[in-house]
């Protein structure tokens, strides 16, 4: 709610999106004209591209309550999963493919913590090798 903007401006320019990822990414369509968010899941991490275009990189004040409602609503989304494998190299490729379609710049925020050990671009060996 505290977004940078400019002096003159009565609301913030930046556009905020959201993805969510284990062994696929989960694109969020939260478009202020919505009620609930749409996921879209694109599971092809070896070539990763953005499901959709309007309505994934969205004005926070215009479309305050249906990312409150999402966020409220991820940590229910993924509670039962038992998924322990994840991505890392695809969530950045994604990320940066969703700002060259806006044309606009921006900042990744990701959080991440787990090593990803998903069959993906990037994937890592754990370097605890027992012999």
């Amino acid at each position: 709610e505290k977004l940078p903007k400019e002096e003159q401006e009565e609301m913030s320019a930046i556009r905020v999106g959201f993805i969510t990822y284990n062994k696929v990414l989960h694109f969020f369509n939260v478009k202020s004209n919505l009620a609930q968010p749409q996921m879209m899941v694109v599971t092809d991490v070896g070539e990763v591209f953005v499901p959709l275009l309007d309505g994934f990189l969205v004005n926070y004040q215009e479309s305050q309550s249906v990312i409150h409602n999402l966020l409220d609503q991820i940590p229910d989304m993924f509670a039962d999963s038992n998924e322990n494998e994840t991505v890392f190299a695809p969530v950045i490729q994604a990320g940066m493919e969703a700002l060259k379609a806006a044309d606009c710049p921006g900042k990744l925020f990701i959080f991440h913590s787990s090593l990803p050990t998903a069959e993906a671009p990037g994937k890592l060996k754990n370097r605890d090798d027992k012999k």
